[in-house]
């Protein structure tokens, strides 16, 4: 099944390469800015950050793509770096059949429906429909343990404050032992702070 899976990889990126090639005489190239959201962004799509959110949000900051392009923008962008992660991770990782066929099929509804459908929606429909697409991505974040990680940042805050402290009181590295630190390191400061 691995062996089809990349044949068909293969198959469609060389076909796009193509595609693309044809189109990218027309175009300019892209900058370095644009370099470096691609690079960010993808790398944080491999540690399991989706790239939609932080590209849409890149794109909108330095003001790189109108609101109308940036679904169509996205789902091109991005089809050589997904099959590239497609190859490495179908390499090093074992996925179940179903799994990977309800993948695909979603990532082939999404792409269908952000170039096909959603590119042709005025600009105002499409801020709307974006906004509410990252509103249920942050309440289905949330509802999977989302607030359990957000109180142990919370709880992590104090002792960040305390290193902060230590250290400026210090000004020194400072040995650390587990996650709570103690009085005692304050006192083994220099005394001419």
């Amino acid at each position: 099944m691995k062996g089809f899976l990349f044949v068909a990889l293969g198959i469609f990126a060389a076909g796009f390469m193509l595609l693309w090639a044809r189109a990218a005489r027309k175009m300019a190239w892209p900058t370095p800015l644009e370099y470096a959201v691609g690079l960010g962004t993808q790398f944080l799509d491999t540690l399991g950050i989706g790239s939609f959110a932080t590209m849409s949000s890149s794109f909108k900051i330095w003001s790189m793509v109108r609101d109308e392009d940036i679904p169509g923008t996205m789902n091109v962008g991005t089809v050589l770096t997904g099959i590239l992660e497609a190859f490495i991770y179908l390499a090093v990782i074992d996925v179940d059949v179903p799994t990977l066929v309800l993948m695909v099929a979603a990532a082939v509804l999404g792409a269908w429906l952000g170039a096909g459908v959603v590119s042709r929606w005025p600009r105002r429909k499409i801020q709307i429909g974006m906004a509410a697409a990252l509103l249920a991505t942050a309440a289905f974040g949330l509802a999977a343990g989302g607030v359990e990680i957000v109180f142990h940042l919370g709880a992590l805050l104090p002792d960040l404050f305390r290193v902060f402290e230590i250290g400026q009181r210090c000004r020194q590295p400072l040995r650390i032992e587990g996650r709570v630190w103690e009085e005692s390191e304050i006192d083994r400061c220099p005394v001419d702070v």
